[in-house]
């Protein structure tokens, strides 16, 4: 292989190395807003109409991590396992809603285990998400109601 050759091909690989740590910095994040979470929900009572829901508020919280777990669940008549994001309401740290944030990335799960304080587990069908707080740096989860990406 002569030198010129030599020189395209790492010339070339300088293009496609330099091009792919670019994206890789950048990656998805996307300028963010945090918003009141809220979460349309069955209804307890039996009586209700089919379909009809409450809303409930989510408290405005970030977690430093989260773990995921197989966790039963009855669908239908059906008891089948779903991937849940499990937290805990005592490990949320509490934000503002005009705390300045990145949209990072969702979670794999769409359903969260949420332990309240009084040691209640909830379902709910809401999924994580992760973000950068712009302030400090950090990168954190919270619900994915709680954050709307600008376009």
């Amino acid at each position: 292989m002569n030198l010129t050759m030599k020189f395209l091909i790492a010339f070339v690989l300088i293009i496609i190395f330099t091009g792919c740590s670019n994206s890789q910095m950048s990656g998805n994040a996307k300028q963010a807003n945090f918003i009141e979470p809220e979460l349309v929900v069955k209804p307890d009572d039996a009586g209700k109409r089919k379909g009809a829901g409450r809303t409930i508020k989510l408290p405005l919280l970030v977690w430093n991590s989260f773990e995921y777990k197989d966790v039963a669940d009855l669908r239908g008549a059906v008891d089948v396992k779903l991937n849940y994001c499990v937290i805990s309401e005592t490990d949320g740290i509490s934000v503002k809603l005009d705390t300045p944030i990145e949209f990072i990335e969702d979670a794999t799960c769409f359903n969260t285990l949420f332990t309240s304080p009084d040691g209640i587990p909830h379902k709910y069908i809401v999924g994580l998400v992760k973000i950068k707080l712009l302030e400090t740096g950090e990168e954190v989860w919270t619900w994915s109601k709680a954050v709307k990406i600008s376009e």
